[in-house]
Formats: C-alpha cells, structure tokens, sequence
C-alpha cells in the first residue's frame, strides 16, 4: 500500500490517461499501454473530457516535427498546472531522441521506445519515492528485438491497428524517425497470427496492419509483408488494410497478391515527397517521379476503384520555382 499526499489515491485505484500523439504505430503503443494498466487492477482509465484530472497522465509523444515537440511541452505544462499533484509521464520518440530537452518539461517518469513493457515497474518505482523521477531511455541497438505488445482496448469497436515493424534504415535526409525508432525488427508470423486472432475474436471486424517501414516487413527475419497479410488472413477477418507504404518497396509480386485477396481494401497511402527528381534526391529518396507515377497506373489496373493517397514535403531546402513546379506537373498528369 503506498501513502499519497492528499486525496490522491480513492479506493486503492488510480485514474489514468493516455493522450497520443503521432502516427497510428503510437496508438496501438498507446492502446497496450493502456491495456497493461488496466488489466493489473489498480488503474482505470477515464475519459477524454476528464483527462487533466487523471492521477497518472502519459504523454505518447512524436517528434517527426517542431510543431509536434511544441505541442507535447503545451500539454504536459497544462497539465502541471490544472493538476499539480499528478504523476506526468512522457513517453515515445520526443525523450527517444532528445532526452535533455524533454526532460526540461520535468516530467516525473520519462522513456523512449524501448521501455514500454516497463511502464507498471516505473511507476511503482516512483510511487514508492514521490521524490526521485525516473527515467529510462534505451539507446537502440544493431541487434534490439521486435517489442512483443499486447492492446486490449480501441477506440473504434470495428477497426484495429495491428503494428508488425518498427524501426527503419533508409534514413531520408528530412527524417529523423531512424534516430527515434532504430533499425528494421519485424514481429513473428506466430504473433501476427495470434494478435489477428485475438482481435477478431473481440469483434473486430477489420485489421490494419501498420509500422514505422512497413513495406520492410521481415527483412530481418525472411518473411516478406504478403507473408504477414496471409496470417492476418488466416483469422478470418472481414477486411485488411495497410499503413503507409514506400513507392519503390511495392512490386509487381506484392500488387498481384493482394489483388486476389477479397479482405484486402485497395486503399494505398504511398508518400511521393516531391514531384522532381531532384528534390527526390536530395532527399534521398529511392525512386524517381516517373517510377512513382507508374506506380500509381500499375495500382488502378489491378484494383477496382482503389484508393492512392500521399504526402507532400513544399519548401523543402534548396527548392527553386522550377522544382516547385515540376511537383505541380506530375500531379496534375496524375489527375487525368
């Protein structure tokens, strides 16, 4: 039994809340997290409307942009003042990659994205010294192993993200998210099957599978991204989806595939950057604006009616007019 200043604790539970930020990976982070919590019995988790006044409040932080490292400081400082005497904990790739300047924010337990499965170790470790913060950030290694995580709660009843990789090894030169997530670590068939499995048999009726690469799905272990949807297939799912893919990591083979599969949703998120070749390369990119463009064809011949969406990087450094321009060409071929 742990003693707490003031009214902190009711009924030996405490009332926490995960506010995420960032892409869908964070949010089945995020979901596990908050599975862990509640299925130990000393946490509850309360609502959206409630959460400044949560005992406990995580902070599952991004850092792809300023503006998302900006914004996480504003929340854990509103925080701190409409709940001073709750625990804040700040997570995920912000204090991965800049743990001096996270640790400004004086969050009172503080880790990266290594340490997740540690989140009920930490907090007792606080709770039994309200004094001392913990922190715990894990430099990512050569050899690091896929995270086994286990989410329990959605917040849609009917789609379920399911995270098969993290890490990414491309390093484009805008990104940062090498630095904050390591190298590719892809999670076993075995798991894949049970997770899918899991999540069906809880009344989901579709599955998205998602990671930080995903198109590098099991090149650390020989499997390939097909391998991974025949097990998701193997739940008996209604739907499949996927998350953010890489243009010149989608081949004929992959295409083919789930062109065959009546569970698989021909709704594509394949990020172009940039129209010109070469802002492609500067970026570091590995295709060109034709190969991407051709890409997109290949896509709304095999599929019916199918879904491209895409992200554009405007202003990028070095960008002339003509480049520019060269970005509103290709789109513009592409809406014919």
């Amino acid at each position: 039994m742990y003693t707490f200043k003031g009214d902190f604790m009711k009924d030996n539970i405490l009332k926490f809340y995960i506010y995420t930020l960032g892409c869908k990976v964070n949010r089945y982070e995020s979901e596990a997290m908050s599975a862990a919590l509640t299925d130990s019995e000393r946490f509850v988790l309360i609502s959206e409307k409630e959460k400044y006044s949560a005992d406990i409040f995580i902070l599952n932080s991004c850092t792809v942009t300023q503006e998302s490292e900006k914004k996480a400081a504003k929340i854990i400082r509103r925080y701190r003042r409409e709940n001073p005497s709750g625990i804040a904990v700040l997570c995920g790739c912000f204090p991965q990659v800049s743990a001096e300047r996270a640790g400004k924010l004086m969050p009172d337990i503080m880790f990266g994205n290594s340490s997740r499965s540690e989140l009920l170790s930490m907090i007792d470790n606080y709770l039994s010294d309200r004094k001392v913060p913990v922190e715990n950030i894990v430099p990512h290694t050569n050899h690091e192993k896929f995270e086994i995580l286990a989410p329990r709660s959605y917040e849609s009843l009917t789609r379920a993200n399911l995270k098969i990789e993290d890490g990414c090894n491309r390093y484009c030169a805008y990104c940062i998210i090498p630095f904050a997530r390591g190298n590719i670590r892809s999670m076993p068939i075995c798991e894949i099957e049970k997770q899918a499995s899991m999540l069906v048999s809880e009344g989901h009726r579709e599955i998205v599978l998602t990671g930080i690469n995903l198109c590098m799905y099991g090149k650390d272990t020989g499997h390939t991204l097909i391998d991974a949807v025949r097990a998701v297939r193997k739940s008996g799912v209604e739907r499949i989806r996927l998350g953010s893919l890489e243009a010149d990591l989608i081949d004929d083979g992959l295409l083919d595939e789930l062109s065959k599969m009546k569970e698989f949703c021909p709704q594509f998120h394949i990020s172009a950057q940039s129209g010109s070749d070469s802002v492609l390369k500067r970026m570091n990119r590995k295709y060109t604006s034709d190969e991407y463009i051709d890409l997109v064809k290949k896509i709304h011949e095999k599929f019916e009616n199918p879904t491209v969406t895409t992200d554009i990087i405007v202003g990028f450094e070095g960008e002339t007019d003509e480049e520019f321009e060269q970005v509103l060409q290709m789109f513009r071929l592409m809406g014919t």
